[in-house]
Order: structure tokens, then sequence, then C-alpha cells
């Protein structure tokens, strides 16, 4: 029995020492797991924030630069840190990952593949000098997408902080575990052996130290992290706080711990005295994470402020029990500062530090719509310098300068400070005075122009005085788009050059300005009426191939009819340029596109094998916003419609005067396999050399060259050549208006492939054509 009290205790004690070696070693086996991979990760994720946080600035550059080499110059910084970001990706994506990590990389991809185009898209409108839609892109689209892009890699290095912890609450369990199965051992073999006992506790406390230093190790780690780490207790009691903590709150962590969290951590939003609640008590009451955005701050002890973002997290075990929180501290104060210089560069002039004109006109256009939805009233004043250039030439532009600036500080401390004065030119102020009255406009314009008229500016030993001449133009629910209020003030302006100088002028339209805004105010409302109460209609005329048109397609143009008092139809003539300076064209587009692809489901739902294609116009307003091409392409996949059986047509007006944009329009569009056919053909004075620039498949030859084949034979000849050399560019033609036999003959001698007009078939609701 001794014998094998002694074999049973020895074996004891050997088991006790084997897994009290073996926790060890798991334990320095995820120590280093932790500092090596986790840190390596850490690092990478800080290179991809910094290159994507530096590629918006650089973009920032871009479009607030003039300089062409400077530019290139930040192009290429653009580029550069493009190559550091993809290169710190490829070397994270070969690290070993988790599941939730693979989902976090995957959304940052995804994320990217949205942010990238639009970037690169930016920089393609800087160089083509598109320098305000590049601007607004980057406001609007290209920022906020990279902000989320740089969220999820913040998430990322989030979720590695709270591994971290995750992994130390395993070493502490597995550290928990191995005291209780030794200690248990431990008496067991004490009871057999006194020597087992001694062995086995001296093994016991060698493997304590070394946890002791494995933990060690661990917080190293944590204060080793660029953010600013503080864990607490279920109570929220400081436990542990990093170096970068430290800093952040300008308290120790010998000072603070185990006193309440929200003794160091005086946390309130931006401009705002009111404090944040305990995040730490959020987290754990909502068993959620809590994260606050850079519009946080925090004061610190020596009542010292950072813009931070916080993240507020509960720790809990297996069981979910909770033992504490953790609060991760990110300084973004520089961040924030550089985005509110950017942003005041971008929409003030540097010379005199007013608005810019840039954002003069967001302004105004804002007024004009405040204007028309709540029947508010504003004054708009064009302001031109007199004899400003006698002072640059004779004294240099120095001199110039300096009356501009001194100027626009004097005229500032007169307005009110609801005022917005900007400058927009050389020598051009515009001030906008939101609900004001044309006296009170009168007033203010005559009190800057008699201060002006008795300003002077010494500069060097010489005394330089100017004059100022101004144009009032009134903004209310009748006023026009943003550049006829514009020109409004501008014409008025002029006037006031015109009749002597140094006076005002206020902007009188004539009696046929007035009736026609009447006119156009009377048909924006009956199409917004028409809209709700369904009196828009469907029309369609056919366009059908001649007998040279080995294809036999034929498209249906689909027009718009307007029913109104008595259910008299008006077309389109009548109320289409109210639409468009209500901007309400866009609205009607996206009604016609709706409804003709009913229509066509409808027909195709009786008639599968029928192959009509329809045409369909679209308006210089929708070409030139995103969310009409986001919005036909949403209509396909919605309805299921073949994008092959649309032909989109655009005029040639609109064509030349907005190129670029409409290129891209029509490239997304063709891509998806719709046509584009170009109407008006002829008219402009450049025609085919726009052709060789913009994707189209189809031109409507231009009805006054059609109608004029009969009794002209230079238009005949002209007509003959556009067919040649669009034939020659593989493109199908249309003759419009063939209002009568001898027009509809005359094509016919050409070789022209599709005609079209009342002689061929009349307009009619487009449901009576699809019956036939």
């Amino acid at each position: 029995w001794v014998y094998m009290g002694f074999a049973i205790g020895l074996g004891l004690g050997i088991a006790a020492l084997i897994f009290g070696l073996q926790q060890r070693q798991n334990s320095l086996h995820d120590i280093n797991y932790l500092v090596e991979n986790q840190m390596a990760k850490a690092h990478l994720l800080s290179q991809m924030r910094i290159a994507a946080r530096e590629r918006t600035i650089c973009l920032f550059h871009m479009v607030n630069l003039t300089d062409p080499f400077e530019q290139d110059k930040w192009f290429l910084e653009f580029t550069r840190q493009g190559a550091i970001f993809a290169e710190a990706r490829d070397i994270l994506i070969t690290l070993p990952h988790t599941e939730h990590e693979d989902a976090l990389i995957k959304r940052q991809s995804a994320q990217s593949n949205l942010a990238v185009p639009n970037q690169v898209l930016i920089t393609d409108m800087v160089q083509q000098n598109q320098t305000r839609q590049a601007y607004r892109l980057l406001i609007e689209q290209a920022v906020p997408q990279q902000n989320k892009v740089i969220n999820t890699l913040n998430q990322y290095h989030d979720y590695i902080a709270d591994d971290i912890d995750t992994l130390l609450a395993g070493i502490n369990t597995q550290q928990n575990q191995a005291y209780n199965f030794i200690f248990i051992l431990g008496v067991v073999a004490a009871a057999l052996t006194i020597m087992m006992a001694i062995y086995a506790l001296r093994k016991i406390t060698a493997s304590a130290k070394e946890l002791y230093l494995e933990n060690e190790l661990a917080q190293v780690t944590l204060s080793s992290i660029g953010d600013g780490v503080i864990t607490t207790d279920a109570d929220s009691h400081i436990q542990f706080m990093n170096t970068e903590a430290e800093k952040l709150t300008g308290w120790t962590l010998a000072e603070v711990t185990q006193l309440p969290l929200m003794k160091i951590l005086r946390l309130t939003y931006r401009d705002s005295q009111k404090l944040i609640a305990n995040p730490v008590s959020k987290a754990i009451a909502s068993n959620q994470c809590v994260n606050l955005s850079s519009t946080t701050t925090l004061t610190d002890r020596n009542k010292q402020k950072y813009a931070i973002e916080l993240t507020a997290n509960a720790i809990r075990d297996d069981h979910s029990n909770i033992h504490g929180g953790i609060v991760v501290l990110r300084d973004v104060s520089e961040n924030r500062a550089l985005t509110e210089q950017l942003s005041y560069q971008a929409s003030h002039d540097a010379l005199t530090g007013l608005v810019n004109r840039r954002e003069f006109e967001i302004r105004l256009q804002q007024a004009i719509n405040n204007s028309k939805t709540e029947r508010t009233e504003c004054a708009l004043i064009y302001l031109d310098l007199d004899q400003f250039k006698i002072i640059n030439d004779m004294s240099g532009h120095s001199a110039g300068d300096e009356l501009l600036k001194q100027l626009a500080l004097s005229m500032k401390k007169i307005l009110r400070g609801s005022d917005i004065f900007a400058r927009i030119g050389g020598d051009e102020f515009g001030i906008l005075l939101e609900g004001c009255a044309l006296n009170k406009a009168r007033d203010i314009a005559e009190t800057l122009r008699t201060h002006i008229s008795e300003f002077q500016v010494y500069w060097e030993g010489m005394i330089y005085q100017v004059g100022m001449s101004m144009g009032i133009a009134m903004i209310n629910e009748n006023s026009g788009s943003l550049n006829e209020v514009l020109h409004a003030a501008d014409s008025a302006c002029y006037t006031a050059k015109d009749n002597g100088r140094n006076r005002i002028e206020v902007y009188k339209p004539n009696v046929q300005e007035i009736n026609q805004r009447r006119s156009e105010k009377y048909w924006s409302e009956r199409i917004n009426t028409a809209t709700k109460e369904n009196k828009l209609q469907l029309f369609g005329q056919c366009i059908k191939p001649t007998e040279h048109n080995t294809q036999k397609v034929h498209y249906i143009e689909v027009l718009l009819r307007l029913e109104d008092v008595g259910s008299q139809v008006v077309l389109p003539h009548v109320f289409l340029p109210a639409a468009e300076r209500f901007s309400l064209a866009p609205q009607l587009d996206q009604w016609v596109i709706n409804q003709t692809f009913n229509v066509i489901n409808d027909f195709l739902a009786q008639n599968p094998t029928q192959q009509y294609k329809f045409s369909i116009n679209l308006c210089g307003q929708s070409i030139n916003t995103h969310e009409m091409l986001g919005y036909i392409i949403n209509s396909f996949e919605q309805t299921g419609i073949d994008p092959n059986m649309i032909c989109f047509e655009i005029t040639e007006s609109m064509l030349i005067s907005n190129m670029e944009t409409a290129r891209r329009f029509i490239s997304v569009l063709r891509n998806l396999g719709s046509q584009f056919a170009l109407d008006n053909f002829g008219m402009g004075l450049n025609s085919f050399t726009q052709l060789k620039h913009i994707p189209i498949d189809t031109i409507k030859i231009d009805g006054s060259f059609i109608r004029g084949m009969t009794n002209d034979e230079v238009t005949y000849a002209l007509v003959e050549s556009i067919n040649q050399i669009a034939h020659v560019m593989d493109l199908q033609t249309v003759a419009g208006y063939v209002e009568n036999e001898t027009i509809y003959n005359a094509v016919m001698e050409t070789s022209i492939d599709y005609m079209q007009g009342y002689y061929v078939e009349s307009p009619r609701p487009i449901h009576s054509i699809l019956k036939n």
C-alpha cells in the first residue's frame, strides 16, 4: 500500500506538472499570437486609414487649386497613397483571419469599389476644369463613401483591440483552471507524499510567475496601440488605462485606478456644454456597442479640448456574464481642423475673406427655392466698382488688392448679420438680403453707395477713391432660375453704369417677360395638378422604315400630353418651357419612363413575339442629374424590360451644351443595350464634329431641312449629304415632319432609313397603336 500510495501520489504529481506546463505553453502561444499577428494587423490598418484620409485631402487640394502643375502634384500624391493603401491591404489579406475579420475586409472592399470610381471621376472632372461638379461630387458622395471605408477600418481596428481583450480573458480563465486543478491534485498528492506535494507546488509557483509575465506583456501590447484604451469593472471603476489614454485625459493610471470613469472622462457634443452620459453603462445596459462620432469633444484635466471618436463596449465571458467595459478613444482633432480649413477655403475668397462665387450661388439657389415654397421675399444686390481698372493700371494690383480688402471689411460692418456678402468677380460683389422688401433693399443699397463714395484708401502716399454701380433684383415665388436672377441683377447694374455710374437701378421685367412668367407659373401649377390627378397621357407616333431599310424594325416615339380643363389635350410645347423653368422636367421624364415601361410589360404579356421598339425623349435637366441615370437603371431592373427595346432621344443643342455629362450618361445606358437618337440634327455649327465624340445610334434630321427639300435644291443636297455621312459613320437616319405626299416622295428618293410625320401616321394614344 505504501508503494501504491506513493506511485499514485507520484502519478498525480506528474499529471499536475504536465497540466501546468501545458497551460503555460498554451498561454505563451496565445501571447505570441497576440503580439505578432495582431500588432501586424494594427500596423497595416493604420497605414490604410492614413492613406485613405490622405487621398481625400489630395482631392480637396485638386478641387480648390487652379494651378495645373499643383493639381498634377496632388494627383501624383493621390495615386501614391492609393498604392500604399493597396499594398497594405494585400499584406493584410495574407494574414490569418477570423470569419468576422473576413466580413470586415469584404465590406471594406465593397465600399472601396464604390468610392474609388467617384474619386477617379473627380480627378477627371478637375482635369477637364469641371471643378464645381467635382466639388459637389466630392462633398456629396466621395467624402461620405471614403468615410465609410475609414469607419470600416476603424471597426476592424476596434475588433482587434476587442480580440486582444478576449484572448486575455481566455488566458485568465486558463490560469484559474490551472490553479484549481493543480491545487486539487496537490492536496491529494500531499496526502500521499509530502515530497510530491512540494514538487508540485514549486511547479505551480513557476507557472504562476510565467503567466504573470504574460499578462504584463499583454498590457504592454495594449499600451502600444495608437488609440487610447480604458478598461473598467462592471461598476465603471477604472482598472487600466494605456499611455495614449493618459495623454488624452491628462491623468495617470496610478491616479485613476478604481476611480469612476466619468470623473476623468468629460464628454460633450461639439459646440455644446451638455455632458454625454457614461458610454460604458449605456453599452452594458443596451448590450450593444456605443459609438460616438467625431463631433464629440473630450475636455482633459487641464481644460484642453480634443475632437475624438469613441467606442465603448461591455466585456463579457463565454456565459455572457459582465466583467466590465472597455472604452477606445481616437484623437481626430487634426482631421477635424483640416476638414474645417478645407471647407472654409472652398467657400471663401482668399483675398477679402468674403463668401466666394461658388458658395454664394449655392446660398442664392437656396433662397430662390425657399421663396417658391415658403413665399418669402429676398433681394439680390449686384455691385460693380467704377473705374477700378484705373487703379490697377496706375499703381499695380497690390494697390487694387488693398482697396478691395479694406472696402470689403468696411462694407461688411454696414450690412446686417443675416446678410450674405460675397466677392463674385474681380471687382464685382453680390449681397443677398434675406427677408428684405424692395424699399428696405433700396435703403441698404443707398447707405452702401454713400459710404463707398466717401471711402478712401491710402497707399504709398496716394489716396484712392472709387464709386460703385448697383443693380437690385427681387427674389420671390415668381422668380426664375439661378442664372436668370443673376442676369436680372447684372442687367440692372449695367443699366446703372450706362446711366452715369455711381447709382442704383432696380430690375424691372418688361410686359412680355411678365406675361411669360405668369403663363409659366400657371402651367407649372397645372403640371403638378395633372401629375397628382393622373391627367397626363401617353401618346405615340410610329417611326416607320422606308423601302431602302432592310431591318424593318418599327419604332414608336412616346409623346406626352396634358389633359387641361374641359378635357382639352395640351401639346408639350405649351407646358414644357414652364416645366424646365421650374425644374419639373425630370419629374415628367420619370413619369413617362414609368408609364411606358408599364405599357410595354402589359403589351408583351399579350403579344410576346412583337418586336416594337420605343423612343423616349429626355430633357437636358434629366441628363445633368445623377438621379435620372440611377432611376432608369433601377427601372430596367425592377420591371425586367429589355434595354434593347428602348431608344432615348436627346436634342443636338442639349448635347453641345453638356458634352461631357451627356457622353457619360449615354455610354452607361448604351452599355446596358439601349440606343440613343440625336433629335433636330443639323442646326448646330459643328454637328458632325460632335458626332465623332458621342456614341449614338441614330440621327433625326431637323424638320426645317425635310420641309425645305421640295422647294430648295441646296436643302435637298444638304439632306442627302447628312444621310450619306451618317451611313459612313454607321448611323441610321430618320426624316421627321413628313407632312404631305410631296415631302414623302422626296424622302423616298433618298436612302434615308426611317420617316415620321403626319402623312406617315398621326400621333394617337399609345394603347390604340399597340392594339393594331
